[in-house]
């Protein structure tokens, strides 16, 4: 019962590849390139956010020294 389930988690990302819908509605060049860039930030959900929380915890600490110094 264990074994099935995981087998059927892995095919589960490749059914969710967005090429069946791209296909399915026609769209322009355009659109495209926001597909690809969209598909390229849903195949790599990861690495962004740790940077954004990097970069937004620095910004804290800046807020934090801001708040002291204007203190």
């Amino acid at each position: 019962m264990r074994v099935p389930t995981r087998k059927s988690l892995c095919p589960s990302p490749s059914s969710a590849s967005p090429s069946p819908p791209s296909a399915s509605i026609p769209v322009p060049p355009s659109s495209n390139r926001t597909m690809a860039a969209v598909t390229e930030r849903r195949s790599r959900p990861l690495p962004p956010p740790r940077r954004h929380r990097r970069r937004r915890r620095s910004q804290r600490r800046s807020w934090r020294r801001s708040e002291s110094r204007s203190s």
